[in-house]
């Protein structure tokens, strides 16, 4: 394992205690919301967000408009015009963030009311190796769900452990709230300042590791995104190789009101012998997302500047 991160004063006192508190207050009223309310009230607050976020707005157009041109030279026409793209991306995020929340309160029966999933075909056969999966995830659609997933999995036939790399609050209070919650739910969390030894003994155990991929990567590798150039992130990649474990790409798009569809997509299978320097294995993982974000790009988190 590697050495715990040391929690730092400024993570702590009086005013990061009451920022908890509101925190958990807040969060804990949305996870009370029926999820039908909490999906009309999102995509009513996504709506004013558009209307009022102007500089928020923008940047999902720019990010929206090098999609489109990607996607228009690769002769796939885009679902809605890009005024139209915009502001369902607003009003999508909105939904689906407050309905991530509304999961907690589900039941695994009710969950599968919600959630369509597909390409289970695909995780077994990554479990099948017994050396556990790895999985890259996109901050797209309700992906508070995946949390959930221990919960229900079993009715898929999966029966491995789920973990994920996390980036750490700089709140103590909150951030031990936060990881007590997965851990509840039966997801490990590991820090993402972390070593790769408790992440890849994990996944060597049978676990299926979750690894959000699709942010902007300091100190990570130029690689083509949507025709783009931006950073991309090696990590995924990394365990793969270390760990010898299958890898698989996982999207989550919007099918209907409060429906969505998970599906487990296959990646191509490295080893040793290829060529995996850092910037290959960035190559694979960006080309894993875009796959993903494809599917449904209005599901995107796209607020912030991706492409520079």
């Amino acid at each position: 394992m590697g050495k715990k991160v040391k929690k730092r004063k400024q993570y702590r006192g009086a005013a990061k205690w009451f920022e908890y508190l509101l925190a958990r207050g807040f969060i804990s009223c949305l996870q009370r919301v029926p999820i039908g309310m909490s999906y009309r009230l999102g995509r009513g607050v996504g709506w004013l967000s558009w209307k009022l976020l102007k500089r928020r707005r923008c940047t999902v157009e720019k990010n929206l408009r090098i999609i489109y041109k990607h996607l228009e030279a690769q002769s796939q026409l885009p679902e809605l015009s890009l005024h139209d793209g915009v502001r369902e991306t607003f009003m999508r995020i909105g939904a689906n963030l407050l309905c991530g929340f509304s999961f907690k309160r589900l039941s695994e029966a009710k969950i599968q009311d919600h959630l369509i999933v597909e390409g289970v075909d695909v995780l077994d056969t990554a479990l099948s190796q017994q050396k556990g999966v790895i999985a890259v995830l996109s901050h797209m659609g309700p992906w508070e769900a995946l949390a959930h997933l221990n919960r229900f999995s079993t009715l898929y036939g999966i029966n491995a452990p789920f973990g994920a790399i996390y980036r750490r609050f700089n709140n103590d209070y909150l951030d031990d709230w936060f990881v007590g919650e997965r851990e509840a739910l039966g997801t490990r969390l590991f820090e993402s300042r972390h070593k790769f030894y408790g992440p890849a003994d994990f996944v060597r155990n049978g676990g299926i590791l979750g690894v959000l991929s699709d942010q902007r990567a300091s100190g990570g590798e130029a690689i083509e995104f949507f025709g783009h150039a931006v950073n991309g992130t090696p990590l995924p990649g990394l365990l793969h190789l270390r760990t010898k474990a299958p890898w698989l790409a996982v999207s989550l798009s919007t099918v209907g009101f409060c429906r969505w569809r998970m599906r487990f997509i296959p990646m191509s299978q490295l080893n040793d012998g290829d060529a995996t320097n850092r910037k290959t294995l960035a190559v694979h993982c960006g080309d894993a997302v875009e796959t993903a974000l494809s599917e449904s790009i209005y599901d995107g988190f796209w607020f912030h500047n991706r492409f520079r």
